[in-house]
């Protein structure tokens, strides 16, 4: 009886720890976790798994590194567009997904490739016989595609993915929900010696080009000159992967009369001492197309 006991007591605890991944979500919020090990894709509404299907990878093992190696990159990804079957050759089934690999922290390390995606079949499944994308049946895409919203679902791709009770999934996200706070007041009252302080001595920024010093001059230029500065923001959303942490959340400012609203993208160091910016993206509401703008409407 005492054995009976303690593996029911077993079972339960294991029963409730939860993907790694899932530092921080919203109710209203879903992630996808990709498991390469099991094959398996799972659709996440906050905390709750909502759905479980099996998938293919690419047909060599391991982290993608450079294009055509047919593997599946590891790390956390958005889709950026949706291209309709109708416009793909047979072989990508009903629809694909693109995801944005290489993502910054990607491109930092020196990993190129593209035309990774999430998409459909005219084939039956198999394990690990893609290119490098993540592939679904048909019928189970169709399922999934009303959870994948461009720049709000995190797609988290690794070779396991990992769980962790909810306990430590709590104490992460206070870590960096209050580094995150440190940010925005920085920003909010201008203050360019707390702001540099945040960003890590490995900080990239690849749409620009650019490493910390020069990053953080141009940022010291812009802060001199801003007369005024109203941020808010909505739903940050904090997702963690073995190299790094990303943090989304909605960004509404406005600085010297000009507005803008879109998803503002941080990538983190993973310390647990002192977090630290490596990279960082917005994507304006004004950039995505009228069904992708109203899906991040509704996330507001």
């Amino acid at each position: 009886m005492a054995v009976l006991l303690l593996l029911s007591q077993y079972s339960q605890a294991a029963e409730e720890n939860l993907p790694a991944a899932l530092i921080a979500t919203s109710d209203t919020g879903y992630t996808i976790c990709v498991d390469k090990s099991n094959q398996s894709l799972e659709v996440y509404r906050g905390r709750n798994r909502i759905m479980t299907f099996p998938c293919s990878t690419g047909s060599n093992p391991g982290d993608k590194q450079v294009k055509g190696d047919n593997r599946t990159p590891e790390g956390v990804y958005f889709s950026s567009q949706m291209i309709d079957g109708h416009d793909l050759p047979a072989y990508y089934g009903w629809k694909a997904y693109v995801l944005d690999y290489p993502n910054p922290v990607d491109i930092s390390t020196g990993k190129n490739g593209n035309g990774i995606w999430i998409h459909g079949r005219d084939l039956p499944l198999a394990d690990m016989d893609t290119h490098g994308c993540v592939s679904l049946n048909d019928k189970h895409l169709q399922e999934v595609a009303p959870y994948i919203h461009p720049y709000c679902t995190p797609v988290v791709i690794l070779e396991t993915i990992p769980y962790v009770d909810p306990k430590t999934l709590e104490t992460s996200a206070d870590r960096y929900k209050n580094f995150i706070r440190q940010w925005l007041l920085s920003l909010q009252s201008k203050n360019f010696a707390d702001f540099s302080k945040l960003y890590s001595s490995e900080f990239y920024d690849p749409e620009q080009n650019l490493r910390l010093d020069a990053f953080l001059k141009i940022k010291q230029r812009d802060f001199s000159k801003h007369n005024h500065n109203s941020i808010s923001t909505n739903q940050i959303h904090i997702i963690g992967c073995p190299k790094y942490i990303l943090a989304y959340f909605l960004m509404d400012f406005t600085v010297n009369h000009i507005h803008r609203t879109g998803v503002k993208i941080l990538y983190l160091e993973k310390n647990i001492e002192k977090p630290s910016i490596i990279s960082e993206r917005f994507i304006d509401q004004n950039s995505l197309k009228d069904n992708e703008t109203l899906a991040i409407c509704e996330w507001k």
